[in-house]
């Protein structure tokens, strides 16, 4: 299965599947690229890359950091080099815009810089997954299929506030609690719709025919 991770980062799916096919695509130099995958340097808004490239097009943490006039040409993008599914995650809403501007404001009170994917987050609304699964099925019709959409929940808000808290206070303490989370993570609660960070939509295409 061919798969591009579109907007890649230095890591990106790389880092946690060493033995898939991946294409990486970002607007990072070569040497930045810490995994070994097939990287592409390119814009999401013009993927460098034929129709139907692609098994499954995934974009993680992505489209909340793109202006809200270029998400649209970036999903249509996404399902343009894809064949069978695109994923997309990205926070999901007002809640985890609240999360972020009191991350933010705590990191101004203690004079600490602002990160700028935080800058960027918050220089724009945080996409709705209603809005997102529209502009996948609008454009998937175009080539005559449609599209079955799932949406799954990712971070329980509670635990989201709690890394960016300790993220304050020392950088060990942010590494020691996102360990511990992820090694507890069955015992914690779990994220769904009204508390969860963050959103993955999952849309599969199917031909009318």
């Amino acid at each position: 299965m061919k798969i591009l991770d579109a907007g890649c980062g230095e890591y990106g799916l790389g880092a946690f599947m060493p033995s898939a096919d991946i294409t990486g695509v970002d607007l990072l130099q070569e040497e930045d690229v810490r995994v070994p995958i097939k990287y592409v340097r390119g814009s999401l808004v013009d993927l460098p890359f034929p129709p139907e490239t692609f098994d499954i097009s995934v974009s993680v943490d992505v489209l909340e950091h793109l202006a809200e006039s270029a998400r649209t040409e970036a999903i249509n993008q996404l399902v343009k080099v894809s064949k069978r599914a695109v994923v997309i995650t990205f926070p999901l809403g007002e809640p985890a815009r609240l999360i972020d501007e009191k991350f933010k404001a705590n990191l101004e009170r203690r004079k600490q810089p602002v990160p700028q994917w935080l800058e960027e987050h918050l220089s724009h609304q945080y996409p709705d997954y209603a809005d997102v699964i529209k502009t996948i099925d609008a454009e998937a019709r175009k080539r005559g299929q449609t599209t079955s959409a799932r949406i799954h929940y990712s971070e329980n808000l509670g635990i989201a506030r709690l890394l960016r808290n300790s993220n304050l206070y020392s950088r060990y303490a942010y590494l020691a609690i996102n360990l511990f989370s992820g090694i507890f993570k069955r015992l914690m609660p779990a994220a769904k719709e009204g508390s969860a960070y963050r959103v993955i939509v999952v849309s599969e295409f199917k031909n009318d025919q």
